[in-house]
């Protein structure tokens, strides 16, 4: 382990945080297990755990980007512009350096103050048996009411992501942004009960690919990974009143330039306060797709991370059939 993370564990969990660089989550994996559930890079410049650049570009972030979850804040994709001036890609809490208000075996407590808005966060890390509980709580600390985008960025690893996996988000639409590989886009809407939408995404490492949707009418804030190979489900959840959509990204060893050159497989789904990733500014035309956070107030919401495994599967058995099924 990095001297820059920290862990936590419990009888179930093991995570290690950075808090040198943007409060990141960089691993959860089950006690006793060799394995990392978030994806790690491995590439140039990813073990520094630490930036102190202006960079603003994808090029700056993808320079530190070492896998992992990141928070988003107060902007989420492309470089943009709020009242305060530059936000960078994936804004700037990312790239921050927190203080450690609370260590414990089980869980962490971390705080930052932004420069490109008046924003502090307090970010607490716990486990509950085999749950990861991730709370943020981001404070206006300004006299008049800020605009901001909020998301996180869980990417996960080939622990969970392989030719055997499903995933199923409780989502009744996705619009795709970016598809490599398929002609089809999923814009479908199907109901697979009479309380549930659900979106199901099969054969995500059919061949290289590129994939970013947007998923959007949440019946539920909630996500599930069910891997066959290894017996893992992981199920994220989420308040949808806060983030009432979700970035569902797919890279399968598909970009070849620098630092990518075809390694990278690893899915993420990210809950987000806004429809798409064109930052802020963008953002801010459409209504009701930023958060608006009133002077001195304050806005705390937890994401639950829940890793389950499962059952050995019998040999001949199929996962059922599902509306809205789209294989990439």
């Amino acid at each position: 382990m990095s001297t820059n993370l920290l862990k936590i564990e419990n009888d179930f969990l093991l995570v290690e945080i950075c808090p040198t660089q943007g409060a990141d989550i960089r691993k959860v994996a089950r006690i006793g297990k060799i394995e990392n559930l978030l994806l790690e890079t491995n590439w140039e410049g990813s073990e520094a755990n630490y930036c102190d650049c202006e960079g603003m570009d994808e090029d700056h972030f993808l320079s530190h980007y070492a896998g992992g979850w990141q928070l988003m804040i107060p902007n989420a994709g492309f470089p943009s512009v709020n009242k305060y001036g530059a936000v960078g890609y994936h804004g700037e809490a990312w790239s921050n350096s927190w203080s450690v208000i609370k260590h414990e075996s089980d869980q962490l407590i971390m705080e930052t103050t932004l420069q490109s808005a008046p924003i502090t966060i307090q970010r607490k890390v716990a486990l509950n048996l085999q749950t990861l509980q991730v709370t943020d709580n981001v404070t206006n600390n300004s006299d008049v009411e800020i605009e901001l985008v909020w998301g996180n960025h869980p990417a996960f690893s080939n622990t969970l992501i392989d030719a055997s996996t499903e995933v199923r988000i409780c989502a009744s639409e996705i619009k795709v942004e970016i598809d490599s590989y398929s002609d089809t886009v999923p814009n479908s809407r199907g109901i697979l009960d009479q309380q549930l939408d659900f979106f199901v995404i099969r054969d995500l490492m059919k061949v290289p690919q590129s994939f970013l949707g947007f998923a959007t009418e949440f019946q539920n804030g909630l996500a599930s990974i069910i891997n066959r190979n290894n017996l893992l489900q992981v199920n994220l959840s989420w308040d949808k009143t806060i983030f009432p959509h979700a970035w569902v990204w797919i890279e399968n060893r598909n970009i070849s330039k620098k630092p990518w050159e075809n390694n990278i497989a690893t899915l993420a789904i990210e809950p987000c306060t806004t429809k798409n990733n064109m930052g802020i500014e963008d953002s801010r035309k459409e209504p009701n797709n930023v958060l608006v956070l009133k002077s001195k107030n304050s806005q705390a919401t937890s994401i639950y991370l829940e890793v389950l495994s499962l059952l050995p599967f019998p040999e001949d058995f199929v996962l059922p059939k599902m509306k809205n099924v789209y294989s990439l």
